[in-house]
């Protein structure tokens, strides 16, 4: 048996929680994106308090990378990172779209192209592309929907938080309500990525924020 810790902060609703191969044991959530900060390292504490458990009891630390929250995303992996440094553990770094894409597919379990979207600003969407077996059929990006998406024949299923159903104009774009990253979906995903290797020493994490942050010049 494995023991994982998940970590996920990228987006409005966060979650840390503790499996057994890819089996939830122990979750703690926050549904306020300004307190993932507070809330993340107190509840993992919690965590293995309630699972009577030490750190070093894991095998390794999953989280999501981004794209999202800036904020969220540097929270989620700084705390991964830290624990993978000091315990000497390794991470699973998984995409925050590839985990919405997980959780549409276990909400449906049809065959198609799973297309999750963030919104990024204005008409702008962090968009990924995966079939039923979470495989990436093209590379992660932003677009604008207003240009389409040329994509196979098949059922095409878009999904994400915040967005709304009604920019989808193609006839043959199918609508998933799902807004947030369902814990059990990265939970199987994280240790899936663990039994194939798929593993990152903690000093290689980097964040997949996709897009640089758009600011402002400062007034004077």
């Amino acid at each position: 048996m494995k023991r994982l810790l998940l970590i996920h902060t990228t987006l409005n609703d966060a979650f840390t929680a503790i499996t057994n191969d890819e089996q939830i044991v122990r979750v703690a959530e926050n549904s306020i994106q300004k307190d993932h900060g507070s809330f993340l390292h107190e509840s993992i504490k919690i965590l293995f308090d309630e699972e009577k458990l030490v750190p070093g009891d894991i095998d390794a630390v999953a989280v999501t990378s981004g794209p999202g929250s800036y904020t969220g995303i540097r929270v989620g992996l700084s705390a991964a990172k830290g624990i993978g440094y000091a315990l000497e553990k390794p991470i699973i770094v998984c995409s925050t779209l590839e985990a919405l894409a997980a959780t549409a597919y276990d909400k449906i379990r049809k065959a198609g192209t799973y297309i999750p979207l963030i919104h990024a600003r204005l008409q702008e969407f962090y968009a990924g592309f995966y079939n039923e077996k979470m495989e990436k059929i093209r590379p992660e990006g932003w677009f604008d929907l207003k240009n389409g998406i040329d994509l196979q024949n098949g059922d095409r299923y878009f999904f994400g938080p915040g967005i709304n159903p009604e920019i989808l104009t193609e006839p043959d774009y199918q609508w998933l309500d799902i807004q947030k990253v369902n814990v059990q979906s990265f939970g199987i995903s994280a240790f899936r990525k663990f039994s194939l290797g798929e593993l990152t020493d903690a000093g290689l994490v980097a964040p997949n924020y996709l897009k640089e942050a758009y600011t402002t010049a400062p007034k004077k």
